[in-house]
């Protein structure tokens, strides 16, 4: 099991129902689906980058769908996210999407889900966001240590994987947004 990304959906259970008491029973089928989505996910890929965004597909897809049985993704989905469309034929996924999509009809519950899905878009953000900072700090490091232009190849490759972090930010950026809008 995931412990950060368990930790993260205990945590954020446990003010949903300090805050709704009358919902314990609920709250409680609610953790019983995530953490078994989440063992689902932690199967597909244990690092923890993929386990969030995977989970932010998912969830995305249980709140959209018309109905239980229309919970899928997309065909351009299905080739971008090629490890999660195996889970889709996995009878125990399907009901524990089902399961978690039933629970979303919960004005609570839907809450619930919508911030968990949420803080795992933040996980995202923050994973690329302090390998960005990484790249930066090593190019000014790089540029401070070395003031004559000495080491040129190596300093355009420091920068090329800043650019590159730049990218990929911004292009997990964009991601987090279409599916947490």
């Amino acid at each position: 099991m995931a412990m950060r990304e368990i930790v993260v959906i205990h945590k954020t259970l446990e003010e949903y129902e300090k805050l709704h008491k009358g919902k314990k029973e609920v709250l409680e089928k609610l953790r019983t689906h995530m953490t078994a989505l989440l063992d689902m996910l932690q199967g597909v890929d244990e690092d923890s980058f993929q386990i969030s965004k995977n989970m932010i597909i998912v969830l995305s897809r249980v709140l959209i769908a018309p109905d239980e049985n229309r919970i899928s993704l997309t065909s351009k989905e299905k080739t971008i996210f090629k490890t999660l469309v195996p889970l889709f034929d996995v009878p125990q996924f399907l009901s524990t999407v089902r399961e978690l999509y039933a629970l979303s009809i919960d004005n609570t519950c839907d809450h619930a889900i919508r911030e968990i899905r949420n803080i795992f878009s933040g996980r995202c953000l923050a994973f690329v966001a302090e390998h960005e900072a990484s790249c930066k700090a090593k190019v000014m490091l790089f540029l401070k240590e070395h003031k004559s232009g000495e080491q040129a190849d190596k300093l355009l490759g420091l920068q090329a994987a800043k650019a590159k972090a730049s990218e990929t930010y911004n292009k997990v950026s964009d991601f987090c947004c279409k599916y947490t809008a």
